[in-house]
């Protein structure tokens, strides 16, 4: 039977995960799934660029489409094996029991990269694999329908003439919350926001005032509110997991149920912006968090009293790239100017700040980290500042 085959195979043997992240923040993410409880600290991570990988049961990549906050996708291997042609492809591909991992309904989208392989043009192995499958199914006793609105995910990687083949659990990227939620020009994505955060919430050793003074569509705000108000990333959508065959609804229910300590715990949020545009969208998006305040107001404006002698966690995406209409070297001034000014007079002030690389002399703080990523096709430091108190 189809389930003793998928017991022993799937469930019954540990995995190989791959989990895609931001770039930069791959060591912010294995520090997450540890604080999660999700990784074990002697746990083997093999860690490169966007990406960790580690083995692994099932029941733990549920728990990291569930939890983590930083996680853009979540791959498990299917096979791995030598190839040099593509008849030796052929042959291991219609080795691999496709039943086992593809749902009854499926539209098969499969991506494909190529380095030092014979096996270089990308776009040729890719149509072969769709054929390759689709014989394979084609000779299955009832079939598989490959029409399906929503696609399944899988990831050919070609490496020194070895192939790894990896099925999406996900579907939509992660930083996608199910939400209905409106955005202004360029919105930072949730899972950058998420690991920023975390990484400026390591050095909070107290509950805080959480300021997101250049708000936009909000993401910074929304996320500290949803760690909050504790909102699981995967009580709002669905994954690409339900309609494999592998799955298991009441474990995924059980892990929906389970209680998870978050780094961060704000007294106050509050979300501001002086677009006119943004305060309308953030009125549309904390229409259910009742914890967010949110107004329109200058971050320069904010006076010394309201952060005096308060633990503030300070979030800034400023304007950069095609959004920027200023003199873009004044204002990352004055901004660094401006956090200092908060920093002196706080209790204790942590921030993370959204930095072109090349404004962050302009910027001129001093990071307790500084984590190199990109956005939208930029170049950008995530600049991570804390007070001494903090440290």
């Amino acid at each position: 039977m189809i389930e003793k085959r998928i017991k022993r195979r799937i469930h019954g043997k540990l995995q190989l995960f791959q989990v895609v992240c931001p770039l930069g923040f791959e060591s912010t993410l294995v520090k997450e799934l540890k604080y999660l409880g999700i990784l074990e600290n002697d746990k083997e991570v093999i860690v490169s660029d966007g990406k960790i990988q580690f083995y692994d049961k099932l029941t733990n990549a549920y728990r990291i489409l569930i939890h983590s906050r930083i996680a853009n996708r979540v791959l498990m291997q299917i096979d791995s094996f030598g190839v040099e042609n593509f008849r030796v492809l052929e042959k291991e591909f219609l080795k691999i029991p496709w039943e086992l991992y593809l749902p009854k309904n499926f539209n098969l989208d499969i991506h494909v990269s190529s380095e030092k392989s014979r096996l270089y043009h990308s776009g040729a192995v890719k149509e072969r694999c769709y054929k390759f499958i689709q014989n394979y199914i084609d000779k299955l006793e009832g079939g598989i329908n490959s029409n399906l609105n929503e696609k399944q995910h899988l990831y050919i990687k070609l490496n020194n003439d070895r192939c790894s083949v990896f099925i999406d659990l996900a579907g939509e990227e992660l930083y996608k919350r199910g939400e209905n939620r409106y955005v202004n020009i360029a919105p930072l994505k949730e899972t950058i926001g998420a690991a920023i955060i975390f990484e400026c919430c390591c050095l909070l050793k107290e509950d805080f005032i959480a300021i997101d003074p250049m708000a936009g569509s909000g993401t910074f705000s929304l996320e500290v509110a949803s760690i909050q108000n504790k909102i699981s990333v995967g009580e709002r959508r669905e994954f690409a997991c339900f309609e494999h065959p592998s799955f298991k609804e009441k474990t995924w229910n059980f892990i929906l149920k389970e209680k998870v300590n978050h780094l961060i715990n704000p007294t106050k949020i509050i979300a501001s912006d002086i677009d006119e545009k943004s305060i309308k969208i953030l009125e549309h998006n904390f229409i259910n968090f009742s914890n967010v305040s949110y107004k329109k107001k200058d971050f320069f404006d904010y006076s010394i009293k309201e952060v005096e002698n308060k633990n503030i966690l300070l979030l800034l995406n400023p304007p950069y790239g095609k959004r920027i209409k200023e003199d873009v070297n004044n204002l990352y001034k004055s901004i660094g100017k401006k956090i200092k000014e908060l920093m002196a007079k706080s209790k204790s002030l942590s921030a993370g700040i959204i930095c072109p690389k090349n404004q962050l002399k302009n910027l001129d703080l001093s990071p307790t980290t500084l984590i190199e990523t990109s956005h939208g096709g930029i170049s950008l430091y995530a600049v991570i500042v804390g007070t001494p108190q903090n440290l």
